[in-house]
């Protein structure tokens, strides 16, 4: 799918359907033909998200669908607009799957973006490209690989929506409880508490972002922050929906993976409301 245009920004990034095997050149499908695919079709279908600016390095593309199985990067090769560099292909891409039903939910949603989708491969900037993934990550959310990937793959790029969750950190408190290293696992494991130390209700979604001095991984991490947080935090999602009342605590437990076994000084910030942490 895509537009016969394209808008030079810092950031490109072409986002391309196709079904396989190939059997015919598809730049100009309508996207129509998409809306109107069976879900026997969509089984069938493969989505890839490819960085295809020469500025810089090139980034992992992103492959995805709804059989592993049938994941082919090379598939996409025939598709090829020139005067674009599509060198990200040749690394590894990220990949995901997912389902009939959901790429459906993607297309219909996508929809909704008249200039994302013209024909068969659209070529988005930072501008629509903010909008393109605030839809792709609405239908994909519940799913943590595929969140994780679009997360990372945005990010990088600079494409993620910019809004993000208030930093209310100021407005609460942070306590660790029990944080200890268990030598079997190597991993700390304890609870984090946070309360609301205002005098005001604080909105869901309730964020919690961390920073460690070491390599520090978190089983629970709903990610890598982007847009709030310091660089390199991840962030657990503590309360998703409702709202945390004045002094009121919510709780939750944390397994932190430490590969240098070094004593780990984590820092914390919370964030609360809508946006894109």
């Amino acid at each position: 799918m895509g537009t016969r245009s394209v808008a030079f920004q810092a950031t490109a990034v072409a986002i391309v359907l196709a079904t396989a095997p190939p059997t015919h050149a598809q730049h100009f499908s309508p996207y129509s033909d998409f809306q109107a695919m069976s879900v026997s079709q969509l089984s069938t279908l493969q989505v890839k998200l490819t960085y295809v600016m020469d500025a810089g390095p090139p980034a992992e593309s992103v492959l995805f669908g709804a059989s592993q199985g049938s994941l082919d990067i090379t598939l996409f090769t025939p598709y090829r607009r020139p005067n674009f560099l599509y060198a990200s292909d040749d690394l590894d891409p990220g990949t995901f799957i997912t389902t009939a039903p959901t790429l459906k939910a993607m297309i219909d949603s996508v929809a909704t973006l008249p200039d994302v989708t013209e024909v068969f491969e659209t070529i988005v900037n930072t501008a629509n490209g903010q909008a393109l993934f605030g839809k792709l990550l609405q239908v994909f959310g519940p799913n943590a690989t595929a969140r994780n990937a679009l997360r990372d793959f945005g990010c990088g790029l600079g494409i993620l929506p910019h809004s993000a969750p208030a930093n209310v950190t100021a407005s609460t408190m942070v306590t660790t409880t029990g944080l200890r290293l268990d030598r079997v696992s190597s991993q700390y494991v304890g609870k984090v508490r946070v309360t609301n130390t205002s005098g005001s209700a604080i909105s869901a979604p309730v964020v919690l972002t961390m920073r460690a001095n070491g390599d520090m991984s978190v089983a629970e991490a709903d990610g890598r922050a982007c847009n709030i947080g310091d660089p390199g935090s991840v962030y657990v999602t503590l309360l998703s929906t409702g709202a945390l009342g004045p002094g009121a605590s919510i709780e939750k437990t944390l397994h932190i993976t430490n590969p240098g076994m070094i004593k780990l000084n984590v820092g914390f910030k919370v964030y609360a409301g809508a946006g894109t942490p």
